[in-house]
């Protein structure tokens, strides 16, 4: 979200696109798990949210093939018969990616992302097999005694990375170099850069893809780039999907939204349920991702739920709280600020905070080149501090008139620059706090 806002706002044209991992082993356990176990459940009769039912039989998988190690023999056979379009499997293959989905897009809606592009691998894994085939007949790729198709990098110190398996199903790396060709036909036919938002553990692969798109002479003048993040923990270690410690985005917002309302309901008491409700989502969503984005994207982050729900710490909410009292300040007053104030009255006790507005275009072209919000989430801070310095030092409301509206205007243009850069982070400032 952010990154993506940031280049939109120094009006770069922006297409978001997202590739949907819908097959794979990682599908063929869930689907062998729930066939097995299964018996027939849904996310209606065991009242769990869609994906996370799906996601609970990749958990099984792991639990029961430590039990019976030869269930890992019949995954390639799932695989082979679902890309044959075996319909018994294709049917459970629908019923759980329908649910992954279902799920997935509703905590995309709360978190307010949105693609404008959507390709799911499934949609074209037979292009990215007759991409390989073809790559074999032109040359550029090779082919093994067993019948797997490969492409050589040994010359760029990357050895042999497998196109296409043996058993003539496709890998990531077949669909990512098919996927390019359909990504500039709709977008095209000239695209300045590419971005991969993936985690960092991917680092060395996008190296093969970005080096094999070069050798295949795909990449035209395109400028490719994979922007690694890193991991996210929990306090007490690393999460993992597959032993099922991993903690779903759904669950850790209401774990934020239920911290939120409790604190909003003590220091605003007279709030109604449903504005309790809006301003704790509001709250919960600044929460976390101003703490994962205030990190430079390349670390590792363990993540603390209280510290990042803390309205006076360096935080979303703390932010949040400051343009919610800036909003307070400007709506008291009976006066609208207009570019023709006269800022005259303005001395010394303003100049640290107007230098402070000042610096902000650096700062987005600065986050923007380097493609790091976290310059963005900084300058907050750092402007919010400085806001709060002044404010408690000097009267708005109170002061002589023409004093009073050249300090509304100042306080009206520190609201706007935070509330564009919350805006970039994701992030909206609530009415009340």
């Amino acid at each position: 979200i952010a990154l993506g806002n940031l280049f939109e706002a120094t009006s770069a044209e922006l297409h978001r696109v997202n590739i949907i991992n819908d097959k794979g082993l990682a599908l063929a356990k869930s689907m062998l798990a729930y066939d097995r176990f299964g018996e027939g459940k849904t996310p209606e009769s065991e009242n769990k949210k869609s994906d996370h039912f799906a996601g609970d039989w990749y958990v099984r998988y792991d639990l029961e093939s430590k039990k019976n190690p030869s269930l890992e023999n019949e995954l390639p056979e799932i695989m082979r018969l679902w890309e044959a379009g075996n319909p018994y499997w294709c049917k459970i293959w629908k019923q759980l990616t329908d649910w992954v989905l279902t799920g997935m897009y509703q905590t995309y809606e709360r978190q307010g992302i949105a693609f404008e592009l959507a390709s799911r691998e499934s949609e074209h894994y037979e292009d990215g097999r007759d991409f390989a085939l073809q790559g074999l007949k032109d040359g550029v790729f090779a082919q093994r005694e067993d019948g797997t198709i490969f492409i050589d990098l040994k010359e760029e110190d990357m050895g042999e990375k497998v196109v296409l398996r043996a058993d003539g199903t496709a890998i990531y790396l077949t669909q990512d170099l098919s996927l390019w060709p359909l990504r500039l036909k709709s977008f095209g036919p000239k695209v300045d850069e590419m971005i991969y938002v993936v985690g960092d553990e991917q680092n060395y692969y996008f190296q093969t893809v970005f080096k094999s798109l070069e050798k295949l002479k795909l990449a035209g003048d395109t400028k490719f780039t994979h922007y690694g993040y890193g991991l996210v923990n929990l306090p007490d270690g690393r999460m993992k999907s597959r032993e099922g410690t991993v903690v779903d985005a759904d669950n850790l917002m209401d774990q934020l939204h239920e911290m939120a309302a409790k604190k909003i309901r003590e220091s605003q008491p007279e709030m109604s349920e449903s504005e309790v409700s809006k301003t704790a989502e509001q709250i919960q969503n600044a929460a976390w991702k101003f703490f994962l984005l205030r990190t430079s994207p390349q670390k590792t982050i363990t993540f603390d739920a209280e510290k990042s729900i803390d309205f006076h710490g360096a935080t979303g909410p703390y932010l949040q709280y400051a343009g919610v009292r800036i909003k307070s300040i400007v709506s008291k007053s009976d006066f609208e600020t207009t570019k023709q104030t006269d800022l005259t009255p303005l001395g010394e006790d303003e100049k640290p905070l107007g230098v402070k507005i000042l610096e902000w275009p650096q700062v987005l072209d600065r986050a923007a080149e380097s493609k790091n919000p976290t310059y963005i989430a900084t300058y907050l801070l750092e402007l919010a501090q400085v806001w709060s310095s002044f404010y408690a030092e000097n009267h708005i409301n109170k002061a002589e008139e023409d004093l009073k509206k050249a300090r509304l205007t100042l306080a009206s243009k520190t609201l706007e620059v935070l509330e564009t850069g919350l805006n970039i982070l994701g992030i909206e400032v609530p009415e009340k706090m």
